[in-house]
């Protein structure tokens, strides 16, 4: 199994078993039929996933599939994330018991009074980075990025990585062209914006691999290589 899905499933079997052993005296909440949890016989752990099924809970599927969480006791009901998703309201409304978000996603929740708690950070580096063709820039440091159509997905933890590199670098906004990115590629693809945000892990893959198909080569500007160092995925 590669390391990455071994540390989170590792960090999930912990804090599920420390959820059953901390909740062992309390009445368990239970998933009802309109999809909320409620006090009554033990029940399923709900848990929503940041994003749609993917290699980034890989470790979770794993877990459910292998029969890890079973071999421990542990009936885990997994929910996929996505774009119309939001694990933190989950929470907050009873529908799940554990939910996975951005650190910046938490970080806003709690500015507006969320009470919630992270247990563990799944993903120690943060894997957004932006995708471009070297055949056509060289971006060597931030600065490279003044005149260029950027992508930013506005309430994404992009918006913030790219909002704290600029003011590190005391780069103006209005130095670049801003566009919102959507979950459409043709935008990169025709070249209307020259970076795009991307999952290095999930979304870098797919394109640099269509990029060569297609005789380019995909170049990666990446945050934490100039002292943006943003954790991601939080339980």
């Amino acid at each position: 199994m590669p390391r990455t899905c071994f540390n989170a499933l590792t960090i999930w079997i912990i804090f599920l078993l420390c959820f059953i052993r901390c909740t062992s005296n309390e009445a368990p909440r239970v998933e009802t039929e309109d999809n909320t949890t409620k006090t009554g016989d033990s029940g399923p752990i709900i848990v929503r996933l940041k994003w749609l099924y993917n290699t980034s809970v890989a470790g979770e599927i794993w877990a459910r599939e292998s029969g890890i969480f079973k071999a421990r006791g542990l009936t885990v009901r997994l929910r996929e994330g996505g774009p119309e998703q939001d694990a933190i309201k989950d929470l907050e409304l009873g529908r799940a018991h554990f939910g996975v978000a951005s650190a910046d996603q938490v970080i806003r929740a709690a500015s507006k009074g969320a009470h919630v708690v992270v247990l563990a950070q799944i993903f120690q580096v943060n894997p957004l980075q932006w995708i471009y063709d070297r055949g056509k820039l060289a971006i060597a440091k931030p600065q490279d990025l003044k005149g260029l159509c950027v992508g930013v997905t506005y309430g994404g933890n992009d918006e913030a990585i790219l909002s704290a590199l600029l003011r590190m670098y005391k780069i103006d906004p209005d130095d670049l062209e801003l566009y919102a990115v959507h979950y459409d590629f043709n935008p990169f693809w025709k070249g209307e914006v020259e970076l795009w945000p991307v999952y290095r892990n999930t979304q870098g893959i797919i394109l640099r691999g269509k990029m060569a198909q297609s005789g380019k080569q995909a170049g990666f500007f990446n945050p934490a290589a100039f002292g943006i160092r943003f954790v991601a995925n939080s339980i």
